[in-house]
């Protein structure tokens, strides 16, 4: 399975949990996200098995501020 067919498979489910994809990132082929904290667990699981699945780890991580020093 592709890495973009990845990519398009988790982003189907965030939408399907109600949520939305607020930007997506070419360099590092990735999105960012809204999702209601009622879903951030169904959410993590679905995608450690499809981690499991495609046998490569796929980064979840709440938002937060980056630091360059």
């Amino acid at each position: 399975m592709s890495y973009n067919s990845v990519l398009n498979l988790i982003e189907k489910k965030v939408e399907d949990l109600g949520g939305k994809i607020t930007n997506r990132f070419k360099i590092i082929k990735g999105f960012s996200m809204e999702l209601s904290d009622e879903y951030i667990n169904t959410f993590n699981d679905q995608v450690n098995k499809l981690s499991d699945l495609v046998g490569y780890k796929i980064n979840v991580e709440e938002d937060q501020t980056m630091h360059a020093y």
